[in-house]
């Protein structure tokens, strides 16, 4: 199972009412998404974000409507938790996009929070990462990444850990989560600058020339 399948899961004990009340108390504002987010600059990310931004207020006009015409009419009841579940799962891949960027991750975890999630790791790691404690956050994500054989499609987590890994001289698995991040988003800077970094220290003269011709480029495009 890929992460982002095991992050959009629904728990076995997802419907009982208590965690119901839960993820209405938690998705029940219609704002929920729209102002808290600045997600990773990314036009297939930001497009996909989008989409499930509106898929969310769709499926909250739905289950007020449901609710409104009594909540436990035969099929009602059903279908409201079929629509909870959908926004559930929304609520997972919006916090696996959205903690792409560092600028989520507190919104992220405080959405997270309220259920049972390995990608949580994932989340305090950024987080550790983030106020300058690299230890936990090495440890929270070699963690995962050994449960979960690395992190997907995750740009930031394959860029974080590489990073991480480089700190720690291993040079080889930062190559590989290195190339990951530059693959996942092909105009980060940062993450081709690392990358030409460990490549410096291999002795791999022609990826340091590469590198340094890619990050030219780019800072050139930004100017």
């Amino acid at each position: 199972m890929g992460i982002l399948d095991k992050i959009v899961e629904v728990y076995h004990d997802l419907y009982t009412k208590t965690q119901l009340r839960t993820i209405e108390t938690i998705m029940g504002n219609k704002n929920f998404f729209r102002e808290e987010c600045v997600f990773f600059d990314n036009g297939r990310v930001a497009s996909g974000i989008k989409q499930m931004q509106n898929d969310y207020m769709a499926i909250g006009k739905e289950i007020a409507y449901l609710k409104e015409d009594g909540a436990e009419k035969t099929g009602n009841k059903e279908k409201i938790k079929e629509l909870l579940t959908r926004q559930y799962e929304i609520l997972q891949v919006m916090c696996f996009q959205g903690s792409q960027n560092f600028n989520n991750i507190g919104n992220c975890i405080k959405w997270m929070g309220n259920f049972k999630n390995d990608f949580l790791e994932c989340l305090y790691g950024l987080q550790a990462y983030a106020d300058g404690n690299h230890e936990e956050a090495f440890d929270r994500l070699k963690g995962y990444s050994e449960q979960h054989k690395g992190f997907g499609d995750h740009y930031l987590l394959n860029l974080v850990f590489g990073e991480l890994l480089l700190e720690r001289n291993n040079y080889k698995l930062a190559e590989f989560y290195l190339k990951n991040a530059v693959l996942l988003c092909p105009e980060s800077v940062d993450a081709h600058i690392k990358l030409m970094e460990v490549y410096q220290v291999v002795g791999n003269i022609a990826g340091v020339d590469t590198e340094e011709k890619i990050v030219e480029l780019l800072r050139c495009n930004v100017c």
